[in-house]
């Protein structure tokens, strides 16, 4: 199933990873503030490309599930920092972590 995003709206498809505190601790994706997402559909009015990561605040969406995937769909103004996706492969990002002071 093809999604399309609605006017001024964004659906990512989001990234369950596993975080480890300084103590070795797992933390779980649920108490993360931050989430991020690869993106599925976008509004073309934003600059925003199909298959780029983002992050977004966990408070801004609203989950979708549909065929068994689970997808959030917010405000595409909500989204916090794009991480491009220069070298155009979908699934390998060469990123750094970003530390976002809210």
């Amino acid at each position: 199933m093809k999604l399309k995003a609605g006017k001024g709206r964004i659906i990512v498809k989001p990234i369950q990873e596993e975080e480890l505190s300084k103590s070795g601790l797992i933390i779980a994706p649920g108490l993360k503030e931050i989430k991020e997402g690869i993106v599925v559909a976008v509004d073309p009015e934003y600059n925003i490309n199909i298959g780029d990561k983002v992050m977004y605040h966990k408070m801004s969406f609203n989950e979708l599930m549909l065929e068994e995937t689970k997808y959030h769909i917010f405000n595409a103004a909500d989204v916090l920092v794009i991480l491009s996706n220069k070298y155009g492969d979908k699934n390998e990002f060469n990123t750094q972590r970003i530390l976002l002071l809210i």
